[in-house]
């Protein structure tokens, strides 16, 4: 998933020639947001400060300024509780920001002061910031580092004016030593996971010679020396040879001049952050020269009527798909050329290319002898939306024990379903969904919707392997690691999918 990465530690410290100390807040409860105060010193209008958790994802949290259509004129402040900086030998402020409507944004500023006593107006305040610059329409940006006064009595001042036309999000707000051997954290906006890679995209900033990503498949604190470390310069970065199908730990850090370097930069600040790569399903061997397995199938949209002995006992049809509905039955028509064979059939519900119980659909149902024979195939009400990988597998004279069980006599086949609800009618308006241009020629699809948050994409090319699992907090969905050709794209907001056809030139 793509992760906006956030600070969660108070008080961090740190060796390498980085920052000493680091003080942040980031609004994880809202008890840390109540201790903040909210003036609005226009007359008549209430404050549209407050604490939110944005884009229906766990543990992003932050200071709001929320649009509401009114014609109202604000001068909304939020202001901090004192912050002691007084151990830091150069203080700096930075903090990430988020602009909605950006067109009507009229003045966000930043202030700090030493001698806030309650009351904005009888208070001496020095502007930071008051920049409103379109990188953050619809994106979370840094901002910062802005030198404050090494004090036991800071506070600081966030500033809204304007209509309440614009919405301005503010997070994880920290107080840095920006001294000689300040070297700035990477900004990361995007990480995709591919069978065996994975790809950072982020902003290159011009202080940071290289950025080293560290990583293993145990967890590990950043810098100890147990986990494998790979530099490179700039982003976009593609970070190969990795194993299919495997847990990978990562931090990642920035290299600036003289050797000095960040902090080790993950999600929460809490240590290396989990990714999963890819996969494929398992591929058993079984023998049907004899007739034993599947020589034929239909179900729904699907006709292999004579998809016949396949090599190895393994036959990958997963180019063919149907459609199936939640909560509906159908018949599967499977034809056999020998006797005693036991048919199971799974549907890899949550894509992680195993096979369970509990995504069972055919279990062990008994073939006495050649011919062809209907089996009725439930779909649950509660069954995953989307594209899945679909396999039936025959086994002689014994039950199925497992979908990966390598037999004597049978035979393995895979197909591709795509579970839908046409209780919804119209997926499309469901959560207000354009993905455009389709077919597209360039690097990148551009996903818009009416419903608001994180967009969470995975991508299925012909042969129903996962070839994408990202996350984007914007439109733009890039595209340019797959190859031409046909893919499924499922697209989900807040719970809320989308799946569609998406042709790559």
């Amino acid at each position: 998933m793509l992760k906006r990465l956030s600070f969660s530690l108070l008080l961090i410290f740190s060796a390498n020639n980085i920052f000493s100390q680091i003080i942040c807040e980031n609004f994880q409860t809202e008890d840390q947001f109540d201790i903040w105060s909210i003036q609005n010193i226009s007359s008549g209008v209430d404050s549209s400060w407050h604490w939110g958790q944005e884009f229906g994802s766990e543990n992003i949290f932050n200071a709001h300024h929320s649009y509401i259509p009114t014609s109202d004129s604000y001068d909304d402040w939020l202001i901090s509780p004192s912050f002691n900086t007084s151990d830091i030998d150069s203080p700096a402020l930075i903090y990430t920001e988020y602009i909605g409507w950006f067109e009507d944004a009229e003045e966000h500023n930043v202030y700090y002061s030493t001698d806030f006593d309650g009351n904005v107006e009888n208070s001496n305040w020095t502007l930071l910031n008051s920049d409103i610059l379109s990188d953050a329409d619809n994106n979370f940006i840094s901002r910062g580092p802005f030198e404050v006064p090494s004090t036991s009595n800071l506070f600081i001042a966030f500033q809204y004016v304007g209509t309440n036309a614009s919405n301005w999000w503010v997070d994880d707000i920290c107080f840095i030593n920006y001294d000689e051997n300040y070297c700035p954290m990477p900004q990361i906006n995007n990480w995709s996971t591919f069978s065996n890679s994975i790809v950072l995209e982020g902003n290159n900033i011009e202080e940071i010679n290289s950025y080293q990503i560290e990583f293993s498949t145990s967890f590990f604190n950043p810098g100890d020396g147990s986990a494998e470390i790979f530099e490179f310069d700039t982003f976009p970065f593609e970070l190969t040879g990795l194993e299919e199908s495997t847990q990978y730990y990562f931090s990642i850090r920035s290299n600036c001049d003289n050797e000095n370097y960040s902090e080790w930069y993950d999600n929460n600040h809490d240590g290396p952050d989990l990714w999963s790569t890819t996969g494929f399903a398992c591929e058993p061997e079984s023998n049907c020269s004899l007739g034993d397995g599947i020589s034929g199938l239909i179900i729904a949209d699907i006709e292999n009527t004579s998809s016949g002995c396949s090599e190895n006992g393994y036959g990958n049809f997963t180019n063919l798909l149907t459609e199936l509905e939640l909560g509906q039955t159908y018949q599967a028509t499977i034809v056999t050329n020998y006797t005693n064979q036991y048919i199971s059939s799974w549907i890899d519900f949550n894509d992680d290319y195993t096979f369970t119980d509990e995504e069972l659909i055919i279990d062990n149902y008994f073939i006495p002898s050649s011919g062809t024979y209907e089996i009725d195939v439930l779909i649950p009400e509660d069954a995953q939306l989307g594209s899945h990988l679909m396999r039936f597998k025959a086994n002689w004279n014994s039950e199925v024990e497992d979908a990966c069980q390598a037999v004597s006599y049978g035979e393995t086949e895979d197909y591709t379903v795509l579970i839908v609800d046409y209780l919804d009618l119209n997926n499309i308006d469901f959560i207000g969904m354009k993905i455009y241009p389709n077919p597209v020629g360039n690097n990148f699809v551009t996903i818009l919707s009416s419903e608001t948050g994180d967009k969470f994409v995975e991508l299925f090319d012909i042969n129903g392997r996962k070839v994408l699992s990202t996350t984007i907090i914007d439109e733009l969905l890039d595209i340019s690691n797959l190859d031409a050709g046909f893919y499924l794209i499922k697209v989900t907001i807040n719970g809320k999918s989308l799946v569609s056809n998406l042709i790559i030139k």
